[in-house]
């Protein structure tokens, strides 16, 4: 979930409710209160924001959203997100890549195509105890299907590791096609990554 502020309505609230909301998100969400001020006010024209959507927190947990529910804060709002998964963790990662805060490999190629229509759900307050969802229904992505062979790209993996294993060398690749098509069935590179937590991919 990210949670966001609606600027606008915070700023018009009664401070009552506006010091609830700010010191209620504030211990929730591990955020000092002066930092609220960046959110709130513009420091160029000295004035406030005239914004009704200011995200404070990306990628929070249910946990997170249902304690910010409970304390009836008004002008606060949540959304739900996806994030993109690797089931196969290493499998073929240099090929296939990742989204990040930056991209690579075929994510970065067919992102445009695999990303599709974000949708939204998102939990309006408008006073302290009533409360409304608002749901933009998302429009999946296209679906993306190559020309790798499972059972080929594993026996690659393994003789690309197994050769780095004996030689030492500071990258190794194997590539396999299909000589009448051109189609590629398995490309193996050394060293690999996990996809879902790409840490260390200085190499690349």
């Amino acid at each position: 979930y990210n949670i966001f502020l609606d600027v606008k309505k915070l700023i018009d609230a009664k401070d009552s409710v506006k010091e609830k909301s700010i010191n209620g998100l504030s211990q929730i969400l591990e955020i000092p209160i002066e930092e609220f001020d960046k959110y709130l006010v513009d420091k160029e024209n000295n004035e406030f924001k005239d914004n009704s959507y200011v995200i404070i927190r990306k990628n929070v947990s249910e946990d997170i959203v249902s304690q910010i529910e409970e304390q009836k804060l008004a002008h606060d709002y949540n959304e739900k997100t996806t994030v993109r998964s690797y089931p196969k963790n290493d499998f073929a990662s240099h090929l296939i890549g990742f989204v990040r805060e930056d991209l690579f490999g075929l994510e970065k190629q067919y992102n445009s195509d695999l990303y599709g229509v974000e949708g939204q759900t998102v939990k309006v307050s408008s006073n302290l105890t009533e409360s409304e969802s608002k749901i933009t229904p998302a429009e999946q992505g296209k679906n993306l299907v190559t020309t790798l062979d499972v059972e080929i790209q594993q026996i690659c993996e393994e003789a690309v590791k197994k050769a780095a294993e004996e030689h030492n060398p500071e990258h190794a690749s194997i590539i396999c096609m299909n000589p009448n098509t051109g189609e590629i069935l398995a490309w193996a590179q050394y060293p690999s990554f996990d996809l879902n937590n790409p840490s260390n991919i200085e190499y690349i």
